[in-house]
């Protein structure tokens, strides 16, 4: 833009003009009107006026031209993808004078301390994903970038690492994840694509030993896919578990009920626990008492009533 100067004198003619600036007189400034057609940064700085005649000089005050340059940008912030806690950045190249200052928004609202020309986002998760864009401002103008997106690939976030079935029993693996976006799951049975099995949980009804092997899950959306580690589905015909128990042997009268009681402390006459009532098939069988594990059970005594 332009910038025009003037000084009015008056005296006994001729009058003579020089205009100058701090730096120096002004070559063919010459004319009591001093005009720039184009002002630049340089142009900045302390104007006055000399004039002159046979009888002498005046110099006019000074008049301070500041010049300054409307914000612009240069580079714009680009769309970023990123996994769950990973890091990512925005950044804007912009120029002005003064110089620029800047403040990030997601969404329309400011984020806090987020005022340089990089954005740096550390442990990205789907809170911080969403529209992006950085106010460019000086004192005298400001500029908006355009909108960039922050998208979170597929990620996963509680894996399937494996597990154990028992035969004839119903198994459910499954994996955990999270993404921008809707997510599509496939499960693989050491590398072939089990049918139907498109959802974040597979359920066998009855687990076969043909179901034992290497499970993994490819979870996908638009913005790209993530592989579950291989894990290990082991099928075992029975589920069983290690114990020792008390046995007591009865001989009476098949036919006849017997009542089986325990007590811990034979000094405490009234003590007795009924634990169950049995019906003997045979003269002789053996009753275990399951009720509680002889490795952990410091004593227990037992004795057999007949029944009501």
């Amino acid at each position: 833009m332009p910038l025009s100067l003037a000084v009015s004198a008056s005296g006994t003619g001729p009058l003579a003009y020089q205009w100058w600036k701090s730096s120096g007189a002004i070559s063919g400034a010459t004319n009591a009107g001093f005009v720039l057609a184009s002002v630049s940064t340089n142009d900045a700085g302390n104007y006055f006026a000399v004039v002159s005649s046979p009888f002498g000089t005046a110099t006019s005050a000074l008049a301070t031209v500041t010049v300054y340059v409307p914000v612009t940008i240069r580079s714009e912030p680009t769309n970023q993808v990123v996994p769950a806690g990973g890091t990512t950045s925005f950044s804007v190249s912009a120029y002005g004078d003064p110089q620029p200052s800047y403040q990030w928004r997601l969404n329309g609202t400011n984020v806090p301390d987020a005022t340089f020309n990089l954005l740096t986002i550390s442990g990205v998760q789907l809170t911080n994903c969403g529209t992006y864009q950085v106010l460019v401002s000086n004192a005298y103008s400001y500029e908006l970038s355009s909108p960039v997106t922050l998208s979170m690939s597929p990620s996963i976030t509680a894996p399937f690492d494996g597990a154990v079935a028992i035969w004839g029993r119903s198994a459910v693996l499954s994996v955990g994840a999270t993404g921008t976006g809707a997510l599509s799951y496939q499960w693989y049975l050491n590398g072939v694509a089990v049918t139907g099995a498109t959802n974040a949980f597979l359920t066998i009804g009855s687990v076969q030993f043909t179901n034992a092997g290497l499970y993994t899950v490819v979870v996908s959306s638009a913005l790209g896919s993530v592989t579950n580690t291989p894990a290990l589905l082991v099928v075992n015909p029975a589920g069983t578990a290690i114990g020792m128990y008390a046995g007591v042997t009865l001989t009476g009268v098949a036919g006849y009920t017997y009542i089986i009681q325990y007590t811990t402390d034979l000094m405490v006459t009234n003590s007795w626990v009924t634990i169950t009532n049995i019906t003997l098939e045979q003269t002789v069988e053996i009753w275990v008492d399951t009720s509680t594990n002889a490795l952990r059970t410091p004593q227990r005594y037992y004795q057999v009533l007949p029944g009501q």
